[in-house]
């Protein structure tokens, strides 16, 4: 059974949409993406090509495998967080962050399931619950602000 985060607000508002065009329940609509080459356990976001200005909204991914988050610093810092928190994506495997200029923190406390952990994120200061990966088999941190006690 899927489930996200909201699942009871927000299911009656989806199976109503899905009513609209004969899909019967969320794993047909799962189906339904994978034939059409989508799977939506592993979107990439691109926030520059987007000119996204934040990233709200990624906590309801619930069911998210794999992440990469592309920031380059040509963004002129458009998108700005202090601490990245994905706490919510329990099921996140594997995070790549690459060229991230505005992300200083990165909370994976609550991400025990990720395997790969890669990151480039020139201004990061600090990465919160690395202790607790234990099933992490993949580690790379190139163009990091941090030092040898905060890692």
């Amino acid at each position: 059974m899927i489930r996200f985060e909201g699942y009871e607000r927000r299911i009656a508002g989806i199976e109503a949409c899905m009513a609209e065009y004969g899909i019967k329940d969320l794993e047909e609509a799962r189906d339904i993406c994978l034939a059409k080459g989508i799977n939506v356990e592993d979107i990439v976001i691109s926030a520059g090509e987007y000119n996204a200005l934040s990233l709200d909204g990624l906590q309801y991914f619930t069911g998210l495998k794999s992440l990469f988050i592309a920031l380059g610093s040509d963004m002129n810092s458009n998108l700005t967080m202090r601490t990245l928190k994905i706490g919510t994506l329990v099921n996140l495997e594997e995070l790549n962050i690459e060229n991230s200029m505005q992300i200083y923190d990165l909370d994976v406390t609550n991400n025990p399931n990720l395997r790969a952990l890669h990151l480039r994120t020139p201004r990061l200061e600090k990465i919160i619950g690395l202790e607790k990966l234990t099933k992490l088999q993949s580690f790379s941190l190139d163009e990091h602000n941090l030092d040898e006690e905060t890692v």
